[in-house]
C-alpha cells in the first residue's frame, strides 16, 4: 500500500481524491489497471491504489474511459493529466503510464500481438505447472485439453449466466462444464485424442510431404 501512496502523490489514482495514510488498510484496494479478464498481470505496472467503492464500481472497465476525462479532486486538472505529472515527475514508469492510456478498443496491431503473446506465454507456462503437479498425483489419469469456447457455447445453450460481481459459483460451473465437454471429447471421438489429451499431441515433421 505504502509505495504506491508515494508513488501516487498521496492520491486516490482515479479520482485525485487526497488520501489519509491512516486509512489507506481500511479504505482502499489494490486494483489491477488492465482488468484481469483482459490480461493476466499482477506487476506493479498493473496496480495502483484507489478506494473501495471506486475499484468495487471499475469492475471490468478501464481507468482512460472511466476516469481519464474526469477532474481531479482538488487539482485543477484531469485525471489524465495527473497520470501524466506522476510520469513526468519519474514516479511512475513508461509501461505504467501506458496502461493507464490503453483503451483496448482502439490498440494498434503490434500492441495487439504482444498482449497476444504475454498472453499465450504466461497460459501455457500455467498448463504446464498444473499438468505436471496432476500428472504426478494421478499419473494413470488422462488429462484433457478443454477450449474456454466450448464452455461458452454451454453457456448460451443452457441461459446459465456469469456474474463475477455476485459470488464465485461460476467457478465452479466452468469447472463442471469442462468436465463435461472433456469426458465428451474423450468418449466420441477416440481417433482424435492426441489432438485433445495433454502430452499425447500429435507432432508434425517439418518435412511438407510428411506433414500432409
Amino acid at each position: 500500500f505504502f509505495p504506491r501512496h508515494f508513488m501516487q502523490l498521496g492520491r486516490d489514482a482515479y479520482t485525485g481524491k487526497p488520501i489519509n495514510i491512516d486509512e489507506v488498510s481500511q479504505y482502499y484496494d489494490i486494483d489491477h489497471i488492465l482488468p484481469q479478464s483482459f490480461i493476466k498481470d499482477d506487476s506493479l505496472n498493473n496496480r495502483v491504489l484507489v478506494a473501495k467503492p471506486i475499484n468495487n464500481g471499475k469492475s471490468d472497465g478501464v481507468p482512460l474511459k472511466l476516469f481519464g476525462d474526469n477532474l481531479a479532486t482538488g487539482l485543477g486538472i484531469t485525471v489524465k493529466q495527473m497520470w501524466n505529472n506522476w510520469a513526468d515527475k519519474g514516479l511512475i514508469n513508461k509501461a505504467k503510464q501506458n496502461n493507464l492510456f490503453l483503451d483496448p478498443e482502439n490498440i494498434n496491431k503490434h500492441q495487439a500481438s504482444g498482449f497476444i503473446r504475454k498472453q499465450l506465454v504466461e497460459t501455457s507456462q500455467i498448463i504446464k505447472l498444473a499438468t505436471t503437479i496432476l500428472q504426478a498425483e494421478y499419473p494413470k489419469t488422462k488429462i484433457i485439453v478443454v477450449k474456454a469456447s466450448s464452455n461458452h457455447y454451454l453457456r448460451n445453450e443452457f441461459d446459465l449466466y456469469k456474474s463475477r460481481e455476485v459470488n464465485d459459483y461460476h467457478h465452479a460451473i466452468d469447472a463442471y462444464l469442462t468436465t463435461i465437454c472433456g469426458n465428451l471429447l474423450y468418449q466420441a471421438y477416440p481417433k482424435l485424442r492426441p489432438f485433445f489429451v495433454y502430452g499425447q499431441f500429435k507432432k508434425f515433421s517439418s518435412d511438407p510431404k510428411k506433414r500432409k
